[in-house]
């Protein structure tokens, strides 16, 4: 059975939160937790998003399309490449 790509907010914040981790060990791994920081900061910086739409990502509450799209392109995966096409998840 195929396992259907998933592009949703939380997919987004589980993505975000490991390219942090691997961000903060790998380029700055003697800042601790200030290491976390400035990778999150370098990523936000990479996706041109502000500091409030970059968080709602990481905390998986990002719905607008644009924003995911921009923060997908700057982890370099491109959802359309597989056949998604990214909308507007309603708040239920």
């Amino acid at each position: 059975m195929a396992v259907a790509d998933d592009f949703s907010p939380l997919m987004l914040k589980r993505f975000l939160r490991l390219r942090v981790e691997k961000m903060a060990r790998t380029a700055y791994p003697a800042f601790g937790t200030t290491g976390a920081r400035a990778a999150k900061v370098e990523l936000r910086k990479l996706s041109g998003l502000s500091r409030e739409a970059f968080d709602l990502a990481y905390d998986g509450r990002l719905h607008d399309v644009e924003p995911r799209r921009r923060i997908w392109a700057a982890l370099w995966v491109d959802p359309e490449a597989v056949g998604v096409t990214l909308t507007d998840e309603a708040l239920s």
